[in-house]
C-alpha cells in the first residue's frame, strides 16, 4: 500500500497582518518510518541493485566475498584467509630464505669477515694476517716508517706550509718592508717604516719646513717658514699689483691708453703711425696702397700687355692643311694682321680661308705673381665657323666662340710663359685689349 501526503494550505490571520503559506517543498525520500525504509535507508526503496554489493550499484564481491575487494585476503595457494606464502625465490610455501648477507638461498659467505663471521669487522693486515696490526705507510710500504708531515706531505719536512719564520702553518708574514713579522716573531707590521711610509726612512720626505712629519707649516714666497709674504695678482712675491694693472689701476684689467694718452680712449694710430690718421692698408697689406677687391680677388695692379695696334713683335705661324704650324705656307689661306676697328681702338684680326688652314699668334710675357689674363674677342660674322683657342706654354687652357665683343678671364701663374691665340676653322676672329691683372698672395 502506498500512502501519499497531500499538502494542505493554511492561512493564518491575525488582527493586523495576513501571513502567506509555507512554500511547496518536494518530499524528503529519507523522512519516513523505519519500517518503510529499505536496506539503503531510502523510503520505500528497492534496496541494493541486483548483482552489486553497495547501494550505489558500483562495487562487486571478490572471490573471497569481500565487497569491492581485490582478493587481498587470498593466499598464494588460492585459499581465502589461508596461511601459504611465497619464499624469496617466489615459490609458494617454498623453503628458500635470505642469509645474513641478504642473499636468497645464500651461505653467509658474501658478507663474512676473515674469521668467517657474517657482517663481522675482522680484516687482514698488509701481511695477510687476519686481525693483524701490520699497516702500510704513506708510501704504500707494509710496516714502513714514512709519515705525513704537518703540511700533509708524505715524507715531507714541514717546509711547504711553513711561514717566513719557519713555523709550519704559522701566521708570520712579510710586511711592506720585506720583514718577517707577526706569528711567533714578536715583531709588528712595518716596524721599519717611518711616518712618511718610507722603509728605513728618517721622516724627512714628508716633513714640513719646521721638520714635523706630515706637518702643515709651509714656506712663503720669500722662503721663510710660516712667513706672511704672498704673491700679488700679477704673480710677484710681495708685489703691489701694479706690474699688471691697467690704466685704471685694475690688476689684469684690459683698459689701455689710446694714442692720445686717454685711458680707454678710442683714438688709434693709422698704418703710417699717425694718431687718429686715416691711412689704411689695402687688401694686399700695403699702407695707403691701391690694391682693391674685385670678385673675391685682391687686385694689386692691371697692366695692358697688348692693344694689338702693332703685332710685329708677335710670332705668327700658319697651318697648311693637315701639316703642323709653320712660318710659311706655299698656299696662303690667311693669317693675323692689325685691324683698326677693335673693341678699344685697333685690334688683331685672324682670317682663316679654309678648314685645317689655321694660324697662331704667340708672344712670351713675364708674370711677377699669380694673376689673371683678360682679353676681348668676337667672331666677325655669324656665318663663320671659327672658334678661338688660348694656349699657355703650348697647352690649351680655353676655347669658345661669341658673336659680339666678349671679355674672357683666364688664370695664370707666376713665371715666364708663352701666350698663344689660335684659330683653325673658316672665318674671321677679332682680338683686342690683352691685360694682366696681378693678384695679392
Amino acid at each position: 500500500m502506498i500512502f501519499r501526503i497531500l499538502p494542505i494550505l493554511f492561512i493564518f490571520v491575525s488582527c493586523d497582518k495576513v501571513f502567506p503559506p509555507e512554500p511547496n517543498l518536494p518530499p524528503n525520500p529519507y523522512d519516513c518510518d523505519e519500517s518503510e525504509k529499505d536496506e539503503c535507508g531510502l523510503c520505500n526503496g528497492l534496496g541494493i541493485p541486483q548483482g552489486f554489493c553497495d547501494c550505489s550499484g558500483v562495487l562487486l564481491f571478490d572471490d573471497c566475498g569481500v565487497c569491492g575487494g581485490n582478493n587481498e585476503s587470498m593466499d598464494c595457494a588460492g585459499v581465502c584467509s589461508g596461511s601459504a606464502i611465497k619464499d624469496c625465490t617466489g615459490e609458494c610455501n617454498g623453503l628458500a630464505q635470505y642469509d645474513q648477507c641478504g642473499i636468497c638461498n645464500g651461505d653467509d659467505g658474501s658478507c663474512s669477515d676473515c674469521l668467517g663471521i657474517p657482517n663481522g669487522n675482522a680484516i687482514e693486515d698488509c701481511l695477510g694476517i687476519c686481525n693483524g696490526n701490520a699497516i702500510e705507510d704513506c708510501t704504500g710500504e707494509c710496516n714502513g716508517l714514512a709519515q705525513y708531515d704537518q703540511c700533509g706531505i708524505c715524507n715531507g719536512d714541514d717546509g711547504s706550509c711553513s711561514d717566513c719564520s719557519g713555523v709550519p702553518n704559522g701566521l708570520a708574514y712579510l710586511d711592506s718592508c720585506g720583514e718577517c713579522v707577526g706569528g711567533f716573531t714578536g715583531l709588528v707590521d712595518n716596524y721599519l717604516m717611518d711616518e712618511c711610509g718610507i722603509c728605513n726612512g728618517d721622516d724627512s720626505s714628508c716633513s714640513d719646513c719646521l721638520g714635523i712629519p706630515n706637518g702643515s707649516a709651509i714656506e712663503d714666497c720669500t722662503g721663510e717658514c710660516n712667513g706672511l709674504a704672498q704673491y700679488d695678482q700679477c704673480g710677484i712675491c710681495n708685489g703691489d699689483n701694479s706690474s699688471c694693472s691697467d690704466c685704471f689701476g685694475v690688476p689684469n684689467g684690459n683698459a689701455v691708453q689710446d694714442c692720445l694718452g686717454i685711458c680707454n680712449g678710442n683714438a688709434i694710430q693709422d698704418c703710417l703711425g699717425v694718431c687718429n690718421g686715416n691711412a689704411i692698408e689695402d687688401c694686399a697689406g700695403e699702407c695707403n696702397g691701391s690694391a682693391q677687391y674685385s670678385g673675391g680677388d685682391c687686385i694689386i695692379s692691371s697692366t695692358l700687355l697688348e692693344d694689338f695696334s702693332n703685332i710685329s713683335d708677335w710670332t705668327i705661324l700658319l697651318q697648311c692643311g693637315s701639316s703642323g704650324f709653320i712660318s710659311n705656307c706655299s698656299v696662303n689661306y690667311g693669317g693675323w694682321e692689325t685691324y683698326n676697328n677693335g673693341y678699344i681702338g685697333s685690334c688683331a684680326l685672324s682670317d682663316c680661308g679654309s678648314f685645317q688652314y689655321g694660324n697662331r699668334l704667340t708672344k712670351t710675357f713675364n708674370f711677377p705673381s699669380d694673376g689673371k689674363l683678360t682679353f676681348w674677342y668676337k667672331r666677325m660674322y655669324i656665318s663663320d665657323y671659327n672658334d678661338l683657342y688660348v694656349l699657355i706654354d703650348g697647352n690649351e687652357v680655353w676655347s669658345d666662340t661669341a658673336y659680339s665683343w666678349t671679355k674672357v678671364e683666364i688664370d695664370v701663374v707666376a713665371g715666364t710663359h708663352s701666350i698663344t691665340f689660335q684659330a683653325t676653322q673658316t672665318g674671321e676672329i677679332l682680338l683686342d685689349h690683352l691685360e694682366y691683372i696681378q693678384l695679392a698672395d
